[in-house]
């Protein structure tokens, strides 16, 4: 039987340093239930496990989905329960290559950003019904001389993404598109869900390296 007073948190990326230790320092809280989001059954079984026994909750579980891949994230609700508290959208891939999803969507837009947006919009229902609920947005603000007009970089052919990276055009890995544009009709577009509290974190500098893996 669920405590009254326990919060209930959903953090993707949940098997990278950043997902990890979001997801250890929650689980060691008080009341507190989590779940991670991950690609990777056996990381996450890992993950589970390290955070289980470096802070003795044993209220740590995961679910699996790609976030890259919308249906998943719907299924994914369709087949929570119980109520969520709080939503963290940490998860992000960084692809040395242009790659597509299945869909045939440019995996970094996919993940990056289209994820947060899926999940969010899977969720609210579920947010709303657990009121006070909140969305957690990890997010950077290395995306200069990004183009607008080119978000899946449908013009760079097989140019490596490292060199994306090192012109600084990576692309932004959180929908909130009102960094670079702050004007109310981007603002409205980046937060279709004005009822559920949203908080905007930039992870240290130096506290992330860029792998192919994702978080």
């Amino acid at each position: 039987m669920q405590d009254s007073d326990s919060k209930i948190f959903l953090v993707t990326g949940a098997t990278g340093a950043i997902g990890k230790a979001i997801a250890r320092q929650l689980a060691a809280a008080p009341h507190s239930e989590v779940v991670l989001l991950c690609r990777d059954r056996h990381k996450a079984e890992l993950a589970v496990q390290d955070i289980i026994d470096s802070t003795g909750n044993p209220k740590v579980n995961f679910q699996l989905a790609d976030l890259g891949r919308q249906h998943q994230i719907r299924e994914l609700a369709k087949r929570w329960t119980g109520p969520l508290h709080v939503l963290i959208n940490n998860a992000a891939c960084t692809p040395r290559s242009r790659q597509e999803t299945p869909e045939g969507i440019e995996m970094q837009f996919a993940t990056n950003v289209l994820g947060y947006f899926w999940l969010i919009d899977a969720f609210t229902d579920i947010l709303k019904a657990s009121a006070p609920a909140r969305v957690v947005n990890v997010a950077s603000y290395w995306a200069g001389g990004l183009d607008l007009d080119d978000l899946e970089f449908t013009r760079l052919g097989k140019k490596p993404f490292s060199r994306i990276v090192g012109d600084a055009r990576m692309l932004l890995p959180q929908p909130e598109f009102a960094i670079m544009a702050p004007t109310s009709q981007h603002m409205a577009a980046a937060m279709p869900h004005p009822f559920i509290p949203r908080i905007l974190v930039h992870p240290v500098p130096g506290s992330v390296l860029i792998s192919d893996a994702r978080r």
